[in-house]
């Protein structure tokens, strides 16, 4: 019996190109010792995630640029956090495709480290692998509505600037933050069409390596045991086209991501 499924698979892209708190002064060897504690947390977590191990050097340069402003401030209060959640991702594609991509659900989670420079302002550098991508349904010539599933795997690496409103009067701790995100794909991209792994049809070397975005949210913190527990919800805004710039995509126009994401925290302060 002949398979209801066409010969060729389109990839996403081909899809896209036919659719249109604070504490005493603490030494600088406490300082730089905690900084040098971080820059080695993130490049094992960096080598663990990733299996990639030629971009190791790249994640560790640019782990230890970002950590910098975080690091220079370890004499006052520093947390870390260990975190995870879901991401419900899409893409927005120019032109757009009709019908539109839709959200999928992807796992989020990773280490942040906040500095605190004052009881209400805070830097806080993060490292989290990320599950991006979308779902597309296409109608295609005598073939009918099909389901292109994509999914791209990030180490995302947000920056961003955070203000707390603590209040004296009981241990909840709302917050807002905002900043920029720098993201390194890892492994290839995988799809599944009609919930048929096609992902070695995939060219991944039409995807850019790295991306960046700007991502915005509130949280809300506790105190729990000697440390706090805390969630927060964030958008994260793509501002790059995730596909490279060449010739032979012009018809695929420009994609890029979007992603809401909702996380649990633990946070602890390596200040004490």
């Amino acid at each position: 019996m002949a398979s209801d499924k066409p010969e060729f698979t389109p990839s996403l892209h081909e899809l896209a190109g036919q659719t249109g708190k604070k504490l005493e002064v603490q030494p600088d060897g406490l300082r730089h010792s905690i900084g040098e504690t971080l820059a080695n947390t993130f490049l094992f977590y960096f080598s663990l995630f990733s299996g990639v191990y030629m971009k190791k050097w790249f994640l560790s340069s640019l782990a230890t640029v970002l950590l910098a402003p975080v690091a220079g401030f370890a004499q006052s209060d520093m947390l870390m956090s260990i975190k995870a959640g879901m991401n419900m991702a899409n893409m927005s594609m120019d032109p757009a495709p009709d019908p539109g991509p839709t959200m999928k659900i992807g796992a989020i989670g990773g280490l942040g480290f906040t500095a605190g420079i004052s009881d209400m302002f805070g830097i806080r550098a993060e490292m989290l692998y990320s599950q991006k991508g979308s779902k597309l349904t296409q109608e295609l010539p005598f073939i009918g509505s099909v389901d292109l599933e994509t999914t791209i795997n990030y180490i995302d690496i947000p920056v961003t600037g955070v203000l707390r409103f603590p209040n004296r009067e009981h241990s909840l701790i709302p917050n807002i933050f905002l900043g920029p995100v720098f993201s390194v794909k890892m492994g290839d991209v995988k799809v599944t069409y009609d919930g048929e792994d096609v992902s070695d049809d995939a060219n991944d070397d039409d995807i850019n390596s790295f991306d960046m975005g700007l991502t915005f949210g509130a949280g809300l913190d506790f105190g729990m045991g000697k440390g706090m527990v805390g969630i927060d919800a964030r958008y994260t805004l793509g501002l790059t086209n995730i596909y490279k710039d060449s010739g032979n995509n012009d018809a695929a126009g420009t994609v890029k991501h979007n992603v809401i994401s909702v996380m649990l925290s633990y946070s602890f302060n390596l200040s004490r």
